[in-house]
């Protein structure tokens, strides 16, 4: 059957958009473990899970609820999931390209590839950032609803710009942290010198008065609450597990606590950082830069 461009058919949960010559299939999941069992071995075969934030937190939601196809039920309402992929292989690797975009709980919006965006036609992902931005209005998504999202600047930018457009309002993209790889090899040293008056080391529970309350300021640096926003009570215990594990490492100026890093161990050779943070009043100095350097080379 043929359909006139700009025109929709719904089957189930597929929505089959076509224009001109180019056709798109959009999909929509209510469950982490559907949207997972759909897209997640696609998204993983040619980036890690680390390069998709539409699939870190829907893996940890998944795992935390034990969340199957058959327990759609039990799912929070407000957790959505879209994709759009074309129907034909427009890479130059003759793949199909996966977008997709993660929407759970209070977090951003949290995009995803199958493949790295930089590596396609800017017009091509700003068409499948549109259909993206399409199938959540469609799916009756309020504007406030995606305040900021998350992901590669290549997806951000004009995912950000399509969602102003349809929505009148532009979410803030989170594109100022990104996952690197590096090695004890690869690691460069620090583009400027230590300040004098500045210790490095891993914090004590002396600190933990001051560390509790950065670490609580740490969930809300960007608009983005993810982990959700800790209160004073769930900060300081987060912080003490943190310190009693030795994965709290921090910046002393002139013996005042003013920058942290949370580091946590995946495996014996890879750690990774999960959280950074410096005092507004320490900023500007590369305190974060030479924190981050020292943890992850201990």
């Amino acid at each position: 059957m043929h359909w006139p461009p700009w025109t929709a058919h719904l089957n189930g949960r597929f929505i089959v958009h076509y224009k001109m010559t180019s056709c798109w299939i959009l999909k929509t999941w209510h469950t982490a473990g559907t949207f997972l069992d759909a897209c997640g071995q696609e998204l993983q075969k040619e980036r890690s899970i680390s390069a998709n934030f539409a699939l870190t937190t829907s893996f940890q939601l998944a795992n935390r609820q034990g969340l199957e196809p058959k327990e759609a039920a039990l799912a929070d309402l407000r957790d959505v999931w879209f994709s759009a992929s074309p129907a034909k292989a427009d890479h130059p690797k003759g793949t199909v390209p996966v977008y997709a975009i993660a929407i759970i709980g209070e977090h951003a919006g949290r995009l995803g590839s199958s493949v790295d965006p930089a590596e396609l036609p800017p017009s091509m992902v700003a068409e499948a950032m549109r259909l993206l931005v399409d199938a959540a209005k469609g799916a009756g998504i309020p504007s406030s609803r995606i305040f900021g999202v998350i992901g590669p600047k290549a997806l951000c930018v004009p995912f950000a710009d399509a969602w102003a457009v349809t929505y009148g309002f532009r979410p803030k993209p989170v594109i100022d942290f990104a996952i690197a790889h590096v090695t004890r090899a690869t690691l460069r040293p620090s583009s400027r010198a230590l300040p004098e008056n500045v210790i490095l080391g891993l914090c004590t529970l002396t600190d933990l008065d001051v560390a509790a309350e950065m670490c609580e300021r740490a969930t809300h640096p960007m608009d983005e609450p993810v982990p959700p926003p800790l209160d004073a009570v769930a900060a300081r215990a987060h912080a003490e597990k943190l310190i009693e594990g030795k994965h709290l490492y921090g910046a002393w100026v002139d013996g005042a606590l003013r920058t942290l890093v949370s580091i946590t161990r995946e495996t014996p050779l890879v750690r990774a950082v999960s959280k950074v943070y410096t005092a507004p009043e320490a900023r500007g100095q590369g305190l974060a830069e030479h924190l981050v350097r020292y943890a992850i080379a201990r």
